[in-house]
């Protein structure tokens, strides 16, 4: 350990001498990634694993609560449970020091930066111990956490982006029967079109790697919507009759 005491009176020291990123938002997750349309995949178990996180990485926070910044989170924001960890921090400020595995405190990692799920008060105060104690190289280090790396789902992400498309094309074509579904099997279809009133023309499956390109060109006009299910001359000469009508009163660009 050190040969000098470390700093903890972290309230009174940032009440002196704010941090740097006292001011700054922590992060939430939802706001920053859901929200804006990004998402990840379900975590496996080998994206889990106990480690070591740098402190100055943790910049948010996977949870509904709302910490304001880093200040406001230092000073517990009315809550009693950051007094509490504060006064663990004063009997026992060795816990930040070792390696010993840290129950309960949980971050989700994106690229090079951390998010709390679980265990918000303690990775706040190391956040504010490694500033306050720059001395201590132990200090830069949350030690034994469980850390969970996140992958963008980059499928799920082409699939929602389909919805607002399908819906521009049920608004342009009233008969029409556009049923979608997410798969990440690619034989399974996202997309299947049908006719609403006429049982003679099959269905149309797009995949994920036909759909956006076959719902763009039918949006435009550039595809009409269905085929005869079968090769019977009199369903033959229906479609010709009918790629004809799409022709003449297909929406102009």
């Amino acid at each position: 350990m050190m040969s000098q005491p470390i700093k903890t009176n972290l309230q009174e020291l940032e009440k002196a001498n704010p941090a740097p990123f006292s001011n700054q938002a922590v992060e939430n997750f939802f706001e920053k990634f859901t929200k804006n349309g990004i998402y990840f995949r379900e975590a496996a178990a080998s994206d889990a694993t106990i480690t070591d996180v740098p402190v100055a990485n943790i910049i948010g926070i996977d949870q509904l609560s709302c910490l304001g910044t880093w200040r406001s989170a230092l000073f517990g924001a009315g809550t009693e449970r950051m007094s509490r960890r504060l006064d663990d921090l004063q009997i026992n400020p060795d816990y930040y020091l070792g390696c010993t595995p840290k129950q309960g405190i949980k971050l989700l990692k994106v690229n090079n930066d951390y998010y709390i799920k679980a265990g918000k008060h303690r990775c706040i105060i190391a956040k504010y111990l490694a500033h306050f104690n720059p001395e201590c190289d132990e200090l830069k280090f949350l030690r034994g956490v469980e850390v969970v790396t996140q992958h963008i789902d980059y499928l799920l992400i082409d699939y929602l982006a389909l919805e607002p498309l399908i819906n521009e094309i049920r608004m342009q074509y009233e008969n029409l029967i556009i049923i979608s579904s997410y798969s990440k099997d690619h034989a399974v279809p996202w997309v299947t079109i049908e006719h609403k009133y006429s049982q003679n023309f099959k269905p149309i499956e797009l995949t994920r790697e036909n759909a956006k390109p076959y719902l763009e060109q039918l949006k435009s006009g550039r595809n009409a919507p269905l085929e005869p299910k079968s090769d019977d001359s009199m369903l033959k000469l229906i479609n010709v009759l009918w790629q004809g009508m799409w022709a003449a009163l297909r929406p102009r660009s």
